[in-house]
C-alpha cells in the first residue's frame, strides 16, 4: 500500500517530488496502488520506487 506522505509529495509536482527524493535518497519510495491518474510524472525521479498496481493513466 502506498505511503500517503509520498503520494502527497508526487501530487504536489515533479519539482517538489524530486527535491524530496534528493533529500531522502536512502528511503525506498512506495507508490504502490496509488491513484496517480492525472498526475504529471514526466521527469520525476521514480528510480527504486514501488509502483506495483499504481494507476498511471493520464
Amino acid at each position: 500500500m502506498a505511503n500517503e506522505e509520498q503520494v502527497n509529495h508526487i501530487k504536489q509536482g515533479v519539482k517538489k517530488w524530486n527535491q524530496w527524493r534528493d533529500q531522502n535518497n536512502d528511503i525506498k519510495s512506495d507508490l504502490s496502488q496509488a491513484d496517480l491518474r492525472e498526475t504529471q510524472l514526466q521527469n520525476a525521479d521514480l528510480s527504486n520506487t514501488n509502483l506495483n498496481k499504481a494507476k498511471l493513466q493520464f
